[in-house]
Formats: C-alpha cells, sequence, structure tokens
C-alpha cells in the first residue's frame, strides 16, 4: 500500500497547488526497481527505459552521450534533469538524432496514442 498511498498523496498536492485533478498513466519505479507488491498494488503501467545513460554515476557530458548514443528507434533513454552533465548535452543529442531523422515524444503521447 506504500506506493499507492505516495501516488495518492502526490496527486493531492499536485491538485492543490494547481487546481486541476490528475491521474497518472504511468509510475517510473524509483532506480526502475519493482516488487511483487507494487505490481499487485498498483494499477498503472511501469514506465522503464532501454538505455540507461548512467549520468548519475558519471556526469561527463562526452560520457553521457556515448552512453546514450546506443539509442535506437523506440528506445527509451534515461536521462535525470539533476545532473548538469545530462542537461549541458541535451541539445547536442536532440540535434543529432532529430538530423538522422528520429522523432521525440513522451510516454504519455505514447501511451494515449
Amino acid at each position: 500500500m506504500q506506493a499507492q498511498n505516495e501516488i495518492v498523496r502526490n496527486e493531492k498536492i499536485i491538485n492543490d497547488i494547481l487546481g486541476m485533478s490528475m491521474t497518472l498513466s504511468f509510475v517510473r519505479p524509483p532506480y526502475g526497481a519493482i516488487s511483487l507488491d507494487m505490481e499487485r498494488e498498483l494499477n498503472t503501467p511501469f514506465a522503464l527505459w532501454s538505455v540507461d545513460t548512467l549520468d548519475w554515476k558519471d556526469q561527463r557530458p562526452k560520457s553521457i552521450m556515448n552512453r546514450a548514443s546506443v539509442a535506437r528507434s523506440g528506445d527509451i533513454v534515461l536521462f535525470h534533469d539533476i545532473h548538469p552533465g545530462a542537461i549541458k548535452m541535451l541539445d547536442a543529442y536532440i540535434t543529432k538524432y532529430q538530423s538522422d531523422g528520429y522523432i521525440f515524444t513522451t510516454l504519455s503521447q505514447i501511451i494515449d496514442s
């Protein structure tokens, strides 16, 4: 029940601050760790990634770019917006993939389509 309680509590906080209700389309569990209890408890799809940039471990922009550059069509690439190295390299990463014909989207857009 802990995961469900945290989700409900956070939905209420968002509602109180923004004045609008929301329902999660998916959940990205911390560290990608999904327990059997979480699977039973939550009635929400889990969003995981197929490419881990390890930007939390090695924050050098070039290293992050190298690890992220293995991504192919359909991959979900994990970046953390709290790490400056990831933020610094993201414009170059997006530009490179867009010039190769890739289109970026959000998980919400994928789920809603």
